[in-house]
């Protein structure tokens, strides 16, 4: 999905995906096409005209209002060797009678009477680690439209867009509160029975980053290293082996992970790893200070702050394609006992011009990818 998006990132066009049902082939919606969640430009979904918050409390008809503007807009391409995982036992229950919306759906194709009053209902943000809802938040007035109507983005819009941006590069997102639930992931690891097992079932975990702390950009890292072709790898923190089975179902067959101390899910991984023809092994030790062998890629999430990461980027010398950095979002100013990771990264970068940025994520603590040149 990332090499989709690069490739098609000047091109006004939407891609929808397959679902597949693991447990049931027969399911109704087994390899059928998901009628909304698809893969467009932030740009093309606000010239769409977003999603009509009129349909907003009752059923139906929200993707097709979007699909009938996108007419003449984005190009509506399925991709059918790219699968969506559906879980029936996730699915809501909740009652499915679409009359209101399809009437005033067929109303609002008639008169073209579609809104772009956004975000125009009371919310509050929830706390899943503590199961806490915070305060209610009540919108002072109606938000400024995203566009104007003829396609054209509202500079209202665009400024509130470009604050929570600039945020979020600052490294404004959200801190650590709480400690990450370790027993949660270890349970995640000893309660499966294959790599890909392990896999699937560690990144469906996620929407808390102290909880799950790198689950939801498992799928982004497996992606990554099989993009750069990484046949070896090298890990800084071996944690309860998340990131190393991500970089393993990615397709590296050799890695080494470096870490102060030996997890007890440490030696299950390690079967699991055997048992998918791969060769993983931990070494127990000071990630500023063990030499490394060569590989392909290195990834860095052990202690967060200048000093140590500036140390452990030492050893990039022989590394042959990418570094990936975990914790880019959270300890980005900041960080553990000292300054964060900006104030090793980017002299790193100034200084080394064989490296520059490839991809940086900010969701899930962030995750920054530096690329060989």
């Amino acid at each position: 999905m990332l090499a989709l998006a690069e490739q098609n990132k000047d091109a006004p066009k939407a891609f929808k995906f397959n679902r597949v049902v693991p447990a049931d082939p027969r399911h109704p919606k087994h390899n059928q096409p998901h009628p909304f969640v698809c893969l467009m430009r932030v740009a093309d979904y606000w010239r769409i005209g977003g999603c009509d918050e009129d349909f907003t409390g009752h059923y139906g008809c929200v993707d097709s209002a979007v699909w009938h503007r996108a007419r003449r807009k984005v190009t509506v391409e399925t991709k059918p060797d790219i699968r969506l995982l559906y879980y029936p036992d996730g699915e809501c229950v909740m009652e499915r009678d679409n009359t209101r919306n399809k009437r005033l759906y067929e109303q609002k194709k008639k008169d073209n009477s579609w809104s772009t009053d956004y975000v125009r209902f009371p919310w509050h943000e929830v706390d899943l680690a503590r199961g806490e809802a915070g305060p209610t938040h009540f919108p002072a007035r109606r938000p400024a439209a995203a566009n104007d109507g003829n396609g054209r983005q509202n500079p209202k819009r665009k400024s509130l867009l470009s604050r929570w941006w600039r945020r979020i590069k600052r490294g404004g997102g959200r801190r650590h509160k709480t400690a990450k639930d370790v027993d949660l992931t270890r349970a995640v690891c000893l309660q499966s029975t294959t790599l890909e097992d392990y896999f699937w079932n560690a990144a469906q975990k996620g929407g808390d980053d102290e909880q799950w702390s790198v689950n939801e950009l498992m799928p982004a890292i497996a992606q990554i290293v099989a993009r750069y072709q990484c046949a070896s790898a090298v890990e800084f923190g071996t944690a309860q082996c998340r990131s190393s089975c991500a970089i393993l179902m990615g397709g590296a067959a050799t890695m080494v992970s470096v870490d102060i101390e030996r997890d007890r899910v440490v030696d299950h991984f390690e079967k699991l790893a055997t048992a998918a023809g791969k060769t993983w092994s931990q070494v127990i030790g000071d990630s500023a200070a063990t030499e490394i062998p060569e590989c392909d890629v290195l990834f860095i999430d052990s202690l967060h702050n200048a000093a140590h990461l500036g140390k452990e980027l030492r050893q990039c010398e022989r590394v042959r394609k990418i570094v990936m950095l975990h914790d880019t979002t959270s300890y980005w100013r900041r960080g553990s006992g000292g300054p964060g990771l900006k104030a090793a990264i980017e002299p790193f970068l100034a200084n080394r011009p064989e490296w520059k940025t490839a991809l940086r994520f900010v969701h899930n603590n962030g995750l920054m990818v530096l690329e060989r040149r």
